[in-house]
C-alpha cells in the first residue's frame, strides 16, 4: 500500500490544471483514509504476518503457518534474539492489535549447527557498529556466510547485537574474518562451532561467553476482551454543552438550555431498547435520591428521528403510551436527526473513533450548562448519584478522576478544545448550530487588543482559522453571507497578519454592499503590503460602484485606478476592468469602452475567459451610456 502512496505522491508544487486535480484528489484519497481510521478500521486490515523460508534456490517458501507465525494482530516490528540461549533465534514482535506485545520461542528441533559471535570494538565504537563478519565453513570456501553488525532493523526495531549464523549440517569452521569500522580486518581463531563468543577488537581471538539464563516465559493464549457493555468518559475539562432542540409529548417545541441552573441528564432511548426500559426504570424507582441532588432527567426519545415527520401526532402517541405504562417521573421528549447530530457532535468531539452513537447514552450536563460526563450504554443510579455530587468538586480532583490510573502530574491538562463540537457540526452539514455553539461559547470580544488561542480555545491559531473559516464557508454555501462575515472577522483576530482572510472578507464585504467597512479593510490591507495593487484596486471599486452617495467617488476611483494601471503597465484585466468602470460612474462611456475593450484583450491573451465575458456584459452598459451597476 504505501508503494502505491508513495507513487502517487505529488513532487513538486502543481502549476497547471490537470496537476492541481490529481493533487486534490492525492489529498482527498488521505482525508478518506483518515475517516476510515476515525471510524474503527486499521491500515492492514488484518493482514496476516507472513514468513519466507530460503530454499536455497532463486525462490523462497511461504512458512507463515507452519511456522505458526501468520497471526492477524496487525505486526509493526519484530526483533530476533537468541532468548534462551539454546541456538537458534527467537522473535519478539510489536502489533497494533491486542497482545500488544508477542514472544515467539523457537523449538524447531532440526540438528544443525550455528555460531554466536558479539563484537566489541577498541579503536572503534565499542558496540562496532558497521562490522562486517564472514565465516568461512570447511569446503565452501568459495561461499562465506556474511553478517553485519546494524543498529537497527525493520521498521522501528533492534535485535540483539550478537551476530548469529546458522551453520545447517556443516560442523567444521575453516576460519572468521572481521572488518572492523574504519576498514581494519583481522582474522580470529579458535572459533568453534555452537558456541557463543566474544570478540575483542585487535585480539585476534575469540573468548567463549558463559551462557546466561533469560527469564523464563509462561505459554499463554492471547484472549480478546470481552465487549463493555457500558462506558463511562469523564471529561477532565468540561465543554459547554451545544443546545439540543426537542419536542415534548404535547408537540411543544423546546431545548436543553430550559434546564440550565441546575444539573441535567440528556438521555437518548428508543421505545424498542430494552437495556433503556430496565434504566429508565431504575431511575424512576429512585427519583428521590436523584431529585435530592438537584438532578433533572429529560429522556429524549429516538424511535422516528429519521422519519419524514418525526413528531406527527401518531408517533407522539406511541411513545407517550409507553411513557404511561412506564410511570415515569421526569421530563420526556423527541428529539429529531439534527438533534442526534448535535448529540453524536458532543460525544464525537471527545474520542479519536467515531462510533455511531449507542442506544442508550447519556450526558451529563452541569448546572452552567458545560458536559461533565457521557455514559455510552447504560448507568446505575449509584453512578450516577456520584458523578452528580463530584460537579461540585475541584479541579484536580476532577482531573485525576478522569484517568484510569493513578500518578503524579507533570504538567496541567490541555485547556478544553471549544472548537472540537462546532467542526463536528461543520461537517456533518450543522453549520447554523456550530455558528450558533461559536457565537455562544467561543468568538472573542473584537475590541480585545490581547487574545491568546490556546488559554481561550484550547487549540492553537492555526487551528481557530481554520475552523472559523470551515464554519464561514459552510454558511456561504447556504447564501448566509453575514455570518459568514462575522466568522472572517474574528478569525482575523487569531491571526492578524493574514492576507487571505482578508482578501476572502474583503471580497464578501463589497459584494454584500457594506461599503464603509470594506474600505476600512482594504486601508489596513494597503499598510499589511505596501504598494500590493489588490486594496487599491478594491478602493477604486467601491468609489466607483457604491450605492452610498456618501461613499460613491467617481472622480477619486478613476485617479486610483490610473495609478494601478500605470503601475501595471495596463497588463493587468481586473485593474483595466475597475478602471472602466469608474469612467463610466463619471459619465466617461467612450474611455469606458476602450479600456474595457482593452481588458478583455487581455484576458483572451491570458486565457481568462470567464472574466472576458463579465467584462464584455459591462461593455454592452457602457454602449448604452449605462454605469455598472445599472
Amino acid at each position: 500500500m504505501w508503494r502505491r502512496v508513495l507513487s502517487q505522491s505529488p513532487t513538486s508544487v502543481p502549476t497547471d490544471a490537470d496537476s492541481q486535480k490529481k493533487t486534490s484528489e492525492y489529498l482527498d484519497g488521505w482525508k478518506a483514509l483518515g475517516a476510515l481510521l476515525h471510524s474503527g478500521g486499521a491500515l492492514s486490515g488484518h493482514e496476516r504476518n507472513c514468513l519466507f523460508l530460503n530454499t536455497g534456490s532463486p525462490r523462497f517458501a511461504d512458512a507463515s503457518a507452519a511456522a505458526g507465525l501468520d497471526h492477524d494482530s496487525d505486526s509493526r516490528g519484530v526483533a530476533y534474539v537468541d532468548w534462551d540461549s539454546d541456538g537458534d533465534l527467537d522473535l519478539w514482535m510489536a502489533n497494533r492489535t491486542s497482545p500488544r506485545i508477542r514472544y515467539m520461542q523457537n523449538e524447531i528441533a532440526t540438528g544443525n549447527h550455528y555460531l554466536a559471535l558479539k563484537l566489541q570494538g577498541v579503536t572503534c565504537n565499542r558496540d562496532a557498529i558497521g562490522a562486517r563478519v564472514e565465516v568461512f565453513l570447511e569446503g565452501q570456501a568459495d561461499q562465506p556466510l556474511v553478517r553485519s553488525v546494524s543498529a537497527g532493523e525493520g521498521f522501528v526495531s533492534q535485535s540483539s547485537k550478537w551476530l548469529h549464523f546458522g551453520l545447517g549440517p556443516s560442523d567444521q569452521i575453516e576460519r572468521v574474518l572481521v572488518q572492523w569500522p574504519g576498514g581494519v580486518q583481522e582474522s580470529i581463531e579458535a572459533v568453534t562451532i555452537d558456541n557463543h563468543f566474544v570478540v575483542i577488537q585487535g585480539s585476534g581471538r575469540a573468548n567463549v561467553w558463559n551462557r546466561q539464563t533469560s527469564p523464563q516465559l509462561k505459554t499463554s493464549s492471547p484472549k480478546s476482551p470481552a465487549p463493555l457493555e457500558s462506558q463511562r468518559i469523564l471529561l477532565a475539562r468540561r465543554l459547554p454543552m451545544p443546545r439540543v432542540p426537542f419536542v415534548d409529548l404535547q408537540g411543544k417545541a423546546t431545548d436543553s438550555d430550559s434546564f440550565l441552573g441546575k444539573p441535567v441528564l440528556i438521555n437518548v432511548w428508543a421505545t424498542w431498547c430494552q437495556p433503556c426500559l430496565e434504566e429508565l426504570s431504575d431511575w424512576n424507582q429512585h427519583h428521590q435520591s436523584l431529585a435530592s441532588e438537584s438532578l433533572q432527567i429529560v429522556a429524549l426519545n429516538a424511535d422516528h428521528a429519521d422519519a419524514a415527520d418525526p413528531f406527527s401526532s401518531e408517533n407522539r402517541r406511541g411513545v407517550d403510551e409507553l411513557w404511561q405504562r412506564l410511570g415515569a417521573s421526569f421530563d420526556v421528549g423527541m428529539v429529531d436527526a439534527a438533534g442526534i447530530e448535535i448529540l453524536e457532535s458532543a460525544e464525537r468531539s471527545l474520542l479519536l473513533w467515531q462510533s455511531p452513537l449507542p442506544i442508550p447514552t447519556s450526558f451529563l450536563v452541569d448546572a452552567e450548562g458545560r458536559l461533565a460526563t457521557v455514559y455510552k450504554g447504560s448507568v446505575s443510579v449509584d453512578q450516577l448519584l456520584a458523578d452528580v455530587r463530584a460537579l461540585k468538586v475541584q479541579h484536580d480532583d476532577v482531573r485525576d478522576a478522569s484517568t484510569p490510573l493513578r500518578g503524579k502530574w507533570y504538567t496541567d491538562p490541555f485547556p478544553p478544545d471549544l472548537l472540537a463540537i462546532p467542526e463536528h457540526l461543520t461537517g456533518v452539514g450543522r453549520s447554523n448550530e456550530a455558528y450558533e455553539y461559536l457565537s455562544r461559547h467561543v468568538l472573542p470580544d473584537r475590541s480585545s487588543t490581547n487574545i491568546d488561542p490556546w488559554q481561550q480555545l484550547g487549540v492553537s491559531s492555526r487551528k481557530a482559522v481554520k475552523a472559523l473559516r470551515g464554519t464561514a464557508q459552510s454558511l456561504l454555501s447556504q447564501d448566509d453571507v453575514d455570518r459568514a462575515i462575522t466568522l472572517y472577522q474574528n478569525a482575523i483576530l487569531y491571526d492578524p497578519e493574514s492576507w487571505m482572510l482578508r482578501v476572502e472578507l474583503s471580497n464578501l464585504l463589497i459584494g454584500r454592499g457594506r461599503d464603509s467597512e470594506a474600505i476600512s479593510l482594504n486601508r489596513e490591507m494597503t499598510k499589511l503590503r505596501t504598494g500590493h495593487p489588490l486594496p487599491w484596486n478594491n478602493l477604486a471599486w467601491i468609489l466607483a460602484t457604491s450605492r452610498d452617495d456618501s461613499v460613491r467617488d467617481p472622480e477619486k476611483a478613476i485617479e486610483l485606478a490610473e495609478k494601478i494601471c500605470n503601475a501595471t503597465e495596463n497588463q493587468e484585466p481586473s485593474a483595466l476592468d475597475t478602471l472602466a468602470v469608474s469612467y463610466a460612474a463619471a459619465g466617461r462611456y467612450n474611455d469606458a469602452v476602450k479600456t474595457a475593450q482593452l481588458a478583455i484583450a487581455r484576458c483572451h491573451a491570458m486565457k481568462l475567459s470567464k472574466l472576458a465575458d463579465v467584462i464584455s456584459d459591462r461593455a454592452k452598459l457602457y454602449k448604452q451610456k449605462q454605469p455598472y451597476p445599472p
